[in-house]
């Protein structure tokens, strides 16, 4: 439905957005995800017309939209500022876009009605901002611009003036709109949970360049890179010595000697341009040797960070290096699970399917 062919945004010598390629599909939850100064709201703002790109072009269903103004590209924005207008209500302000395309007044009212209704509304349209809350608020937001029946939503961080409860209820609330609704949304984030829990499919952004695009698990398992790794989610890193590939897997010898084993396929490369990765929530604590088929390193746990439901300990190896170990605090069978303490020895295990290997 939206293609981006060789799209880069120049300010100065600074290149924003360098020679970017991506394709959005009709109807799709898609992301764009990465820190502050990644090129990702510069990228959005062209899509929108808001900025004219200095090289490539943006095609919508096919349609070439770079003289297109902005205000005629059928496609929407909802930014991180509400941006309501104070002295009209719920209904006027959903209204406001169609009253300034003299858009006829029954056909007003029952869009206006519909989507009070799609945005959970109903029995708010007399309310003025000022009585919402802010969930409220940021509803009326995405029902102005989806009243208009956009062909393409945009969506710049706009939850991240709420707080941490009400932006998960947000979250979930934001993606059954969208299949509610089945218009594309293009979401704009540098929250890694925003973008696993809502997206289709997910971009990873670093310098104007896209990194990595996949669905939301391959991201998080597969991930291709080491900056990738680090930004969506946790992940411990071990350097490697050497590194021995057979159909049985790969050995890995650590630089003080120990080995560990990975049973998965990896491309040939130099160990020193390499390093293996593993998330905190796949490896265990236990005062046990690991088992048979699993890897394990002795080590000293240093300090606990308690979460409530989980604790993250942070263990010292035995090779010096240090990782964070997820720890489930509560079982579902309402056992209570092993108990560990700072300063305590044990082993950090994990089974030879978990980890990849990583590009350094």
């Amino acid at each position: 439905m939206l293609e981006l062919r060789g799209l880069t945004k120049l300010y100065g010598d600074f290149s924003a957005v360098k020679d970017l390629n991506l394709t959005i599909q009709e109807n799709e939850f898609f992301c764009l995800l990465g820190p502050s100064g990644c090129g990702k709201t510069t990228t959005l703002r062209m899509i929108a017309g808001f900025e004219k790109p200095d090289e490539g072009n943006i095609f919508l269903n096919g349609s070439d939209l770079k003289d297109v103004p902005a205000h005629k590209r059928n496609i929407n924005t909802v930014f991180q500022s509400y941006a309501l207008f104070p002295h009209l209500n719920v209904f006027e302000n959903i209204a406001f876009g169609l009253r300034m395309s003299h858009v006829p007044e029954k056909e007003i009212q029952d869009r206006v009605e519909n989507m009070l209704k799609t945005v959970a509304l109903d029995g708010f349209a007399q309310r003025l901002p000022g009585k919402l809350s802010g969930g409220q608020q940021q509803r009326v937001t995405l029902a102005r611009a989806l009243v208009n029946e956009p062909k393409i939503l945009l969506l710049d961080e706009p939850l991240a003036a709420l707080d941490e409860k009400l932006r998960l209820q947000m979250q979930v609330e934001l993606a059954n709109l969208q299949r509610k609704v089945g218009i594309t949304f293009i979401f704009i984030t540098h929250n890694q949970e925003e973008a696993l829990t809502m997206a289709d499919r997910i971009a990873v952004m670093e310098n104007g360049n896209i990194i990595q695009i996949g669905l939301p698990d391959d991201i998080y398992l597969k991930p291709k890179s080491r900056f990738v790794a680090s930004f969506i989610g946790q992940m411990n890193f071990m350097k490697l010595d050497t590194l021995e590939t057979s159909d049985e897997g790969v050995q890995i010898t650590l630089p003080d000697g120990h080995v560990i084993r990975l049973d998965q396929s990896v491309p040939l490369a130099n160990p020193d341009e390499l390093r293996f990765g593993i998330r905190p929530e796949q490896l265990r604590m236990s005062r046990t040797a690991p088992l048979p088929s699993e890897n394990g390193l002795k080590g000293h746990i240093l300090n606990e960070v308690y979460y409530g439901d989980s604790s993250i300990f942070v263990v010292q190896l035995e090779n010096e290096s240090t990782v964070s170990v997820m720890h489930q605090n509560y079982l579902p069978s309402g056992n209570n699970p092993e108990s560990f303490i700072e300063g305590e020895d044990i082993f950090v295990c994990w089974s030879t399917r978990a980890g990849c290997l990583l590009p350094e």
